[in-house]
């Protein structure tokens, strides 16, 4: 072939060379263009909002706010033939409990309160008792996959009174209840250093509070906290007065097993220090009471219900009670100066128109004035109750609500 034939030739093979990559090129560059067109610009407002957006939302709480479905599950509960809501509507805790019956004020409440975050919630029955935000508690377990659920234990009680509450047979605990008043003794009648009782450096501290009238001292009530013989009897003894309308409570733990207490709040154990410091030459005793023409003391060991004339029975309920005639000694010594006030000693008068009630008074003189502390005292069973300031306010220190003799 011709050189110049050949040179042709490849100048043309060139051509449809340069021509393909030429188009493949193009094509390259079309495909790209509609790529990019494709992808929406940027806008910054929905750029943030996605941001902003949770990745995970999260699962609503299927046990917030079952305060009543918890309530609901112990008011079931049932007891022979009836239930724990219909002990409680029926007011069957004050029949058997008489401290309970003596200071309740309206009805009782029920109250649910969840555990942290959990499916367990506390029920509990708040007595109907000024002061005293307490009263048979219960853990309910609403999840019912959970091991307590399965196991028959979605409702247990969490004190002694929720167990008593679903006793059927409740007789032997019902003593239990009502050991109030030993509770109270064991608290009460324990000595200091100081060589004081806790009830009169008590009345010190109110009146240094601005609360030692009548009316603002609500008085004593005892818990059962712990039912178990022969391990623990515990009690919650609690104190309450009123000071500018807010009920304030001092709150010690009393276990009779042991014979011990303690202070359960700073109340408490406020008053405990000052009854371990108190001065001893603060408070002048009371008279013993006399009897007969020779005006000899009166023998206050013989136990009131043996002595056989009602006028001196009626004065021995009052005047053998050590702890009360520490109390209004520690009251007259706080009223006024002790350099001030003669001792006339007790006297007995009946009351008008009975022959059981008498009026049993300790006298003083101040400044030539006498002055009485009165109680009427029914000489067949010993209830009493405070006629003048001085007794009312000692009374309800040293006593608590349904005590023995109250009227």
């Amino acid at each position: 072939m011709p050189i110049r034939r050949k040179s042709l030739l490849h100048v043309i093979v060139a051509a449809i060379v340069a021509f393909a990559l030429l188009f493949a090129l193009l094509l390259i560059v079309l495909l790209l263009q509609r790529r990019t067109a494709a992808v929406p610009e940027a806008d910054p407002a929905a750029d943030a909002a996605a941001q902003a957006a949770p990745t995970d939302v999260p699962a609503q709480d299927p046990w917030a706010g079952k305060e009543d479905v918890a309530v609901a599950a112990v008011q079931a509960l049932p007891v022979g033939d009836t239930s724990v809501g219909a002990r409680m509507e029926a007011q069957w805790l004050q029949g058997v409990w008489p401290a309970l019956a003596h200071a309740t004020e309206g009805e009782g409440v029920w109250r649910a309160t969840r555990v942290d975050t959990s499916s367990v919630y506390e029920v509990r029955w708040v007595l109907p008792v000024r002061g005293v935000d307490d009263g048979p508690r219960w853990l309910v377990e609403l999840d019912p996959r959970a091991q307590a659920a399965r196991a028959g234990r979605a409702v247990v009680p969490s004190n002694a009174l929720a167990g008593f509450v679903e006793r059927e047979d409740y007789t032997e605990v019902q003593a239990l209840v009502n050991r109030s008043t030993e509770a109270l003794d064991l608290l009460q009648l324990h000595r200091f250093g100081s060589g004081y009782r806790l009830a009169g450096v008590l009345l010190v501290h109110l009146r240094q509070r601005g609360t030692l009238a009548p009316d603002r001292i609500l008085g004593w009530f005892v818990l059962p906290d712990a039912l178990e013989p022969g391990q623990s009897l515990r009690y919650d003894a609690l104190f309450r007065w009123l000071e500018d309308e807010r009920v304030q409570v001092a709150r010690w733990e009393v276990d009779l097993h042991t014979n011990q207490f303690r202070p359960r709040n700073l109340l408490a154990n406020q008053i405990l220090t000052r009854a371990a410091t108190f001065p001893l030459d603060r408070v002048r005793p009371l008279e013993l009471p006399r009897s007969g023409p020779q005006r000899t003391p009166l023998d206050l060991s013989t136990p009131p219900d043996r002595e056989r004339q009602p006028l001196l029975r009626a004065l021995r309920w009052v005047a053998s009670d050590e702890a009360l005639r520490e109390g209004v000694a520690f009251l007259l010594a706080i009223e006024g100066t002790q350099e001030g006030t003669q001792h006339r000693g007790w006297r007995v008068d009946p009351a008008e128109g009975s022959t059981t009630l008498f009026h049993v008074s300790y006298v003083v003189e101040r400044s030539e004035v006498e002055e009485r502390i009165v109680w009427e005292v029914d000489a067949t069973t010993g209830a009493r109750r405070g006629l003048t300031p001085i007794a009312e306010v000692a009374d309800k220190v040293l006593r608590f609500q349904g005590s023995r003799g109250a009227p």
